[in-house]
C-alpha cells in the first residue's frame, strides 16, 4: 500500500510539532537543573543568574499573544517557523559563549522564539487533520509535552555533569532538521 505525498503531510506535520514540544520542555527543565553550573562557569552570583529563567518567562509571556495574532496575519507555519529559526539560533548563541550577558540575552531570545513557537503548536495540529483524526493529533503532541517535561531533569542532569551547554545548545541541534524538512514538503 502507497501512500500519498499529502497523506504524509499532516504526519510530517505532527512529528515536527511534537519534537518541538518535546525540546520546549525539555530545555525548560534542564536548565533549572544548569543553573548552578553556569553560574561557577561563567563566575557570577546566583541573582544573575535567575536571569536566565525569569527572562525567558518574561520574554514568553509579553510575546505569546502577539505571536499569536502574527500567526493569524502572516500564518500558522510562517510563524511557527520563524519562532524555531529563533529559538535554533538562541540556543547556538548560548551554548557558543560564557559570557553571562550574552547567555542571558540568547535565554531572552530563547523566550522569543517559544512565544512564536506555542500559540501554533495545537493550532497546526488541528488545521492539518481531519476532523475524526484531530483528538488523536492533539492527544500525540500533549503527550509529547509530558514526555519532555518528564525527559528534561533526567537528561538536564545527565548533561550538566559533563558539560552544561548541552542541554541548553541541544535545542539549535535538535531542531533545525525537523523545520528544514518541513519547509520542503
Amino acid at each position: 500500500m502507497t501512500h500519498s505525498t499529502n497523506d504524509m503531510k499532516p504526519w510530517l506535520m505532527l512529528l515536527v510539532v511534537s519534537l518541538f514540544v518535546i525540546i520546549l520542555c525539555m530545555d525548560f527543565t534542564a536548565v533549572n537543573l544548569a543553573l548552578i553550573a553556569i553560574s561557577e562557569d561563567a563566575q557570577t552570583d546566583l541573582d544573575t543568574i535567575q536571569w536566565l529563567l525569569s527572562g525567558y518567562i518574561l520574554m514568553l509571556s509579553a510575546f505569546v499573544l502577539p505571536g499569536g495574532r502574527l500567526s493569524d496575519i502572516y500564518g500558522k507555519r510562517c510563524i511557527f517557523l520563524w519562532g524555531a529559526i529563533i529559538f535554533s539560533v538562541s540556543s547556538l548563541i548560548i551554548g557558543a559563549t560564557n559570557h553571562i550577558g550574552v547567555i542571558i540575552f540568547g535565554r531572552f531570545l530563547q523566550g522569543i522564539g517559544s512565544a512564536l513557537i506555542i500559540p501554533n503548536l495545537y493550532a497546526l495540529t488541528f488545521i492539518s487533520f481531519p476532523r475524526e483524526k484531530q483528538g488523536m493529533a492533539i492527544g500525540i503532541v500533549s503527550g509529547a509535552a509530558g514526555l519532555g517535561l518528564a525527559l528534561g531533569p533526567s537528561i538536564g542532569a545527565f548533561m550538566v555533569r559533563s558539560l552544561w551547554r548541552l542541554p541548553i545548545g541541544v535545542g539549535y541541534f535538535s531542531s533545525i532538521s525537523p523545520y528544514r524538512q518541513w519547509c520542503r514538503g
